[in-house]
């Protein structure tokens, strides 16, 4: 709410300022940035321990905040226009516009990497899930942490890293450049003094072994070429994870509870979308970004990292494995209630079913047991669990510009050996990506990319114009100043308000516009639009969607 206030501030000021030139006021500069990046010393680095992580969030905050009375409201680094400003945390892509398919393909690489040069390992993990190691590619120097597949859904999680960092870039997020590559396995060679590793952090030296044992299970080609997943390091100074509560004591310019970041609330419905059941702090990343001109001093800048879990990762456990998306690692309402119930409650992972058949390294990643609402992490997430219907709705509308084509480019970038399993993948993400869309843009009217011209303010209807509804079967709504809701035509998805005769007198306009569905009982909860009119123009004030959820539709 905060930045809410400060942006309406700022565009009155503006236009007090420029009452006698309104045309030279462009309201996509209205508060885009958030100043977070004034230099500091250089901070001490945070460690997260993964036992320790988990058993806190399972057990200890539950029971620490169960007697708090805790009470939260909307996000509080929006702007006036509902939307996040540009920040260390976030950068606003497909939020305000789409990208076209090839440039979301490529998300945050550049430069391809040198699959024929010599890469030297110094560093890694040979056992778990995903054994690997870091490299530096002898022909550029670069650093990449390299990634193996696992010993059963094979191409499933390098697959699954490739696409989910590209998605997580695309949405607004700092990603590593993430590929799939396929090399000579003589060209990696181990490094003077490289060492690897274990879950308990100790570290032995890496042998030829290590490298045989990673690459065993991973998928090779007819003339010997392994294929793995090659991350680029990540520019900066590693400064460990950032957590998703409260802020860092040694950054002056984290000053937002984690918790109450509208971006981190609404990546919830990515992770639904994906399957991200391992959206955790270990997973995030911070790079301290020196400046050259005081030496010492710089900036914290805040990435997501490892994908891997994404799209139906199994474990040997059966029963967890179909568990995950729906049912936290120890969920305690679902344990309670199945021993009460005496295990009659019929739960939706009891009857998922694999698909031998169709997308076979997929696990139980489907469409039919998929419900937005009941999506679980896979332990308690600060900042999902205050997710609101604002803050998925800006998830949802992010998810839904990503298309069919969008989805089927993606999913080339995993280089599947199997056309059966990308099919499928593409099957699913589509089918898991509307149902997101029609619940949110459903329950939030999706009205977007508002412009005026003299006394008359146009909105797209994301619904119909990006394809997920018929222009037919959409009927408008409009409402000024709190009067009664009145029917507004729309054009194939394009309302047009006019604001000339409206019975309200003075310079500042409100409207409310909502749509319903010809499937819809009740409409959508509207979208509220606040206009400032100077010398015959209107101009964008602010968009309150929160009005309509914790207010009156």
């Amino acid at each position: 709410m905060r930045y809410q206030l400060l942006s309406l501030v700022l565009v009155l000021a503006v236009f007090g300022c420029a009452a006698d030139q309104p045309q030279r006021f462009n309201t996509t500069e209205v508060v885009w940035k958030d100043t977070d990046r004034h230099p500091i010393p250089e901070p001490e680095e945070y460690w997260s321990g993964l036992y320790w992580d988990g058993a806190d969030k399972m057990f200890f905050r539950p029971v620490s905040h169960a007697f708090l009375l805790e009470e939260w409201g909307p996000a509080a680094n929006t702007n006036a226009l509902d939307e996040v400003p540009n920040s260390s945390w976030y950068t606003n892509r497909m939020a305000l516009r789409t990208l076209d398919p090839e440039t979301v393909a490529n998300g945050p690489c550049g430069e391809p990497i040198n699959t024929d040069s010599e890469w030297v390992a110094v560093g890694g993990k040979v056992d778990g899930a995903n054994p690997g190691f870091i490299i530096r590619d002898t022909s550029d120097d670069r650093m990449y942490l390299l990634k193996f597949a696992e010993k059963i859904q094979i191409e499933r999680a390098t697959s699954a890293d490739v696409i989910g960092s590209k998605i997580y870039w695309a949405a607004g997020f700092s990603t590593p450049c993430n590929r799939i590559v396929y090399f000579d396995i003589n060209n990696l060679k181990i490094g003077e003094g490289a060492q690897k590793k274990d879950k308990l952090g100790r570290k032995t030296p890496i042998v030829q072994a290590d490298i045989e044992t990673a690459i065993a299970w991973a998928p090779q080609t007819l003339d010997g070429m392994v294929r793995a997943s090659a991350s680029l390091f990540l520019p900066g100074k590693p400064m460990g994870p950032f957590q998703y509560e409260e802020t860092r004591d040694a950054d002056p310019n984290d000053v937002i509870a984690h918790e109450d970041r509208r971006e981190l609330r609404g990546s919830k419905m990515l992770a639904a979308w994906l399957n991200h059941f391992d959206a955790r702090e270990q997973n995030t990343f911070t790079t301290f970004m020196p400046m050259e001109s005081k030496k010492g001093w710089g900036y914290i800048q805040h990435h997501i990292l490892d994908f891997g879990d994404c799209f139906g990762s199994k474990w040997e456990s059966d029963q967890m494995s179909r568990r995950f998306g729906h049912s936290s690692y120890f969920d305690l309402p679902h344990i309670l209630g199945d021993f009460f119930s005496f295990g009659t409650i019929v739960r939706p992972w009891e009857t998922a079913v694999e698909y031998p058949d169709a997308g076979p390294i997929f696990g139980y990643y489907d469409v039919a047991n998929f419900d937005p609402d009941h999506w679980a992490n896979g332990y308690p997430h600060p900042a999902f669990s205050r997710a609101d219907e604002v803050d998925m709705f800006w998830g949802a509308k992010i998810i839904s510009r990503f298309s069919d084509e969008h989805i089927r480019r993606l999913i080339e970038e995993a280089h599947l050996s199997n056309s059966v399993n990308a099919d499928y993948l593409e099957r699913v993400m589509i089918g898991r990506r509307d149902k997101i869309v029609h619940r949110n843009f459903e329950r939030i009217s999706p009205f977007d990319t508002i412009k005026t011209r003299g006394m008359e303010a146009c909105v797209d209807d994301l619904g119909v114009t990006l394809g997920y509804y018929d222009a037919a079967d959409s009927h408008y709504e409009i409402a000024v100043e709190g009067g009664e809701f009145k029917p507004i035509a729309g054009k194939e998805g394009r309302i047009c308000m006019d604001l000339l005769n409206v019975p309200v007198p003075g310079n500042y306009i409100i409207t409310r516009l909502r749509v319903r569905r010809t499937h819809q009982r009740s409409p959508a909860r509207a979208t509220q639009f606040h206009f400032i009119v100077r010398s015959g123009q209107a101009f964008v004030a602010g968009i309150d969607r929160y009005d309509s959820v914790y207010g009156s539709n």
